[in-house]
């Protein structure tokens, strides 16, 4: 199962990248960026200032993602091949979920069939060897 870890700064983004199991995070850091500034200099926050201070925080990422150390991982719909990150059984039930992920999003599916026992049934759902 791969995760979206939401609320993250910088630091805790450049922490987790590289790391197999994490599909994308999120950060709200400019948003307190800008209501800060916005009291410290006693204006309103503008949609402006917001904007201004989102395009600030997007160079600061973009800078940290252009570095020859950024690890860069595809897009959760682009799909990691399981037996990359994780020991075979693991793998299988990874495998199974991004099935179950793919027939949800074609609509074969419900999003309420989705959850590990589902991943689970569907990666041994061919081993004779469990009930």
């Amino acid at each position: 199962m791969r995760l979206h870890l939401f609320g993250l700064k910088s630091d805790g983004m450049a922490a987790v990248r590289g790391q197999p199991r994490i599909a994308s995070c999120d950060s709200q850091a400019y948003g307190i960026a800008a209501r800060r500034e916005a009291h410290k200099s006693g204006c309103a926050k503008t949609d402006a200032l917001l904007a201004a201070t989102m395009t600030d925080w997007y160079r600061a990422q973009r800078r940290a993602l252009d570095r020859p150390d950024f690890s860069f991982r595809p897009p959760a719909g682009a799909p990691i091949p399981a037996a990359t990150m994780y020991p075979p059984i693991e793998a299988r039930i990874a495998d199974a979920a991004e099935a179950l992920r793919r027939l949800h999003e074609t609509g074969e599916i419900d999003w309420t069939d989705l959850s590990p026992l589902a991943a689970y049934r569907m990666a041994f759902m061919d081993d004779e060897s469990i009930d």
